[in-house]
């Protein structure tokens, strides 16, 4: 899985090019995004080409927000396609998550 990683001021934008985050690639999500996770990082996952996801996607999304959250970081979400956008409601986790409609409104509304 490849992810493309930017740079905004100081944050750090990982955009999975998958269409699916789901039991076959959550591992390997997983794996990537570690190498990548520092104390206090800024965190914006990308998903606009994620068209699915499932229970074990949505595990991927909640073990990289408490791996982020114990080392006093932030995770907010972007570019969340309708499909994706109705599970994180439908399991109430657009509560837990700060989604933004596109990368320039998530970093221009950063709070830290």
């Amino acid at each position: 899985m490849e992810i493309e990683a930017n740079n905004h001021r100081h944050i750090q934008v990982l955009k999975p090019q998958v269409q699916a985050l789901d039991a076959s690639n959550s591992t390997v999500f997983k794996d990537r995004v570690r190498t990548r996770l520092a104390a206090g990082a800024a965190i914006l996952l990308d998903l606009q080409h994620v068209n699915f996801m499932d229970s074990s996607g949505l595990g991927a999304l909640v073990w990289l927000l408490r791996e982020v959250e114990t080392q006093n970081g932030q995770v907010k979400l972007c570019c969340v396609n309708k499909p994706v956008q109705l599970l994180l409601e439908m399991v109430r986790m657009h509560r837990v998550f700060e989604i933004e409609p596109s990368v320039e409104q998530a970093v221009s509304g950063w709070t830290s």
